[in-house]
């Protein structure tokens, strides 16, 4: 346990971003595990069992290059280097590396786009939702959006944090029911509350 340290920074399989909070010793399986948190949506903290941390997670490496490596340039990259220096266009940045979900604007082909400046349905849809504030209108819109097949992973996030809640990684239908199943409930919540 001791290569694994609080603040180090993992990737999974899939390229997300996590980073090492502490290592632990569960009660029920007396087994050590490590506690992460997720670097992207909503931040959530997972306890996970040792031996299988070590086959689903690789360490990021620190952005600090060796010593050594730097000796052994090639001409190439030092002329580059040398290039972006008096360009003044390096910037080096510490943020970790973030996994962003395709919307549907980026993947849409050229020739589907509207020259008219007319809004993309999925996102006149996605405005609505987050400026109402009835329950029963963001549960009417996501329905709507449902029907029309314009959800996506992005935003089922955005609408999640704009009512307060984290709906788990997961199946997209599986996102959206339960997205909808606590809009239901808020919605319940929000007539009995205004009724009495």
């Amino acid at each position: 346990m001791s290569s694994i340290r609080p603040f180090d920074r993992y990737k999974d399989k899939n390229g997300k971003a996590y980073q090492v909070l502490t290592t632990a010793i569960s009660l029920a399986t007396e087994k050590e595990e490590v506690i992460v948190q997720q670097l992207y949506g909503g931040y959530i903290n997972i306890s996970i069992p040792e031996d299988k941390f070590l086959r689903i997670f690789s360490k990021v490496s620190d952005d600090k290059p060796d010593e050594k490596a730097s000796d052994e340039k090639t001409s190439e990259e030092k002329a580059l280097e040398n290039e972006e220096k008096l360009e003044g266009t390096r910037v080096k940045t510490e943020t970790p590396p973030v996994t962003v979900r395709p919307s549907p604007a980026t993947v849409e082909a050229p020739s589907d786009k509207k020259d008219d400046g007319e809004q993309d349905p999925a996102v006149r849809d996605m405005l609505a939702f987050l400026d109402s504030d009835d329950f029963d209108e963001k549960y009417m819109i996501v329905e709507h959006m449902t029907q029309n097949d314009e959800l996506n992973d992005t935003y089922i996030d955005n609408m999640a944090a704009s009512i307060d809640i984290v709906i788990d990684d997961g199946p997209l239908d599986g996102r959206i029911r339960e997205l909808l199943k606590c809009l239901g409930t808020r919605k319940r919540f929000e007539n009995t509350r205004l009724r009495g």
